[in-house]
């Protein structure tokens, strides 16, 4: 049991008892509040030492993201396909609320709306809390010291968001992966870099197209590659690689101008074919509703 000054009192959280309560911070919501502990966590963790081992990361809605590394472990893919379903199922719901809440009170607002729209926040909280957990444990595997995700603005051009409320979901979703990713990382001790993503889904990894710092709408750029079908790129040689996972090498390439094609192909031989398609699909489970 946690007591606040005038009174106010309420139970830890389970997982809670018997940690070291440093500080509690109540924000305030529509029509209630919630309670934000900050504790001491006992818990051991294994810290990365640095090294040349680094992640890329291109982020998506389907594809929630597309992770590539500079030779240390084979491309893989964190699904975003469930984490879009919440939000469709919100949507639903929440069009026949306020339909019905308009005609028969003429409001916009009621504490049902409220309750679906906090229970939809807390299940994409949790989904994004397990799989930037599983990008968590893959880098602190493989040794990795560093992780470079694409803007999220330049993110959301790449998506057809449709209404604004989508587009609001998606901006919350990809900034709160971010953040998340973040936090996790740094408590190993791997850095995390997030840098401009212009170009990266049109130039050609596989050619080595030269990627320009940031997006100039005033100059046109040709690419040798180019994107055949969907999810599906073909370089000028013929060299097909997944769509996504070459706008995450490219990420890469623009974080080290020395990390090529070639010099992955040098690194795994006859192999490097297998490391231009995503060899894993990781799902997440779904939050209960």
């Amino acid at each position: 049991m946690v007591f606040l000054e005038k009174g106010l009192s309420f139970s830890l959280p389970e997982k809670l008892v018997g940690k070291t309560i440093k500080q509690v911070e109540i924000v305030p919501k529509y029509r209630h509040f919630e309670a934000i502990f900050v504790y001491e966590d006992d818990e051991i963790v294994d810290t990365v030492s640095p090294s040349d081992k680094v992640m890329a990361i291109d982020l998506g809605l389907n594809n929630l993201a597309s992770c590539v590394t500079n030779g240390v472990t084979r491309p893989f893919i964190v699904d975003g396909r469930r984490l879009k379903s919440i939000n469709h199922h919100y949507n639903k719901r929440y069009a026949k609320f306020q339909s019905h809440l308009k005609k028969t009170r003429d409001r916009k607002w009621s504490n049902r709306l409220q309750r679906l729209t906090d229970r939809r926040n807390a299940r994409i909280t949790d989904y994004l809390h397990k799989a930037t957990r599983k990008v968590t444990d893959i880098c602190v595997e493989q040794g990795i010291s560093k992780v470079v995700v694409g803007d999220v603005t330049k993110s959301l051009n790449q998506i057809n968001l449709g209404k604004k409320t989508n587009q609001n979901f998606v901006n919350l979703s990809l900034g709160q992966f971010i953040d998340k990713l973040r936090y996790k990382l740094e408590l190993h001790g791997i850095t995390l870099e997030v840098i401009n993503e212009s170009y990266t889904s049109k130039a050609s990894f596989v050619d080595d197209d030269i990627l320009p710092k940031k997006y100039e709408p005033k100059t046109t750029h040709t690419f040798n590659g180019k994107r055949v079908k969907r999810g599906l790129y073909r370089s000028q040689n013929g060299v097909a690689i997944n769509a996504d996972v070459n706008g995450a090498y490219n990420i890469l390439r623009k974080n080290d101008s020395k990390f090529s094609f070639n010099k992955l192909v040098k690194k795994l031989g006859n192999y490097f074919k297998a490391w231009l398609h995503p060899t894993e699909r990781i799902l997440i489970d779904l939050p209960s509703k």
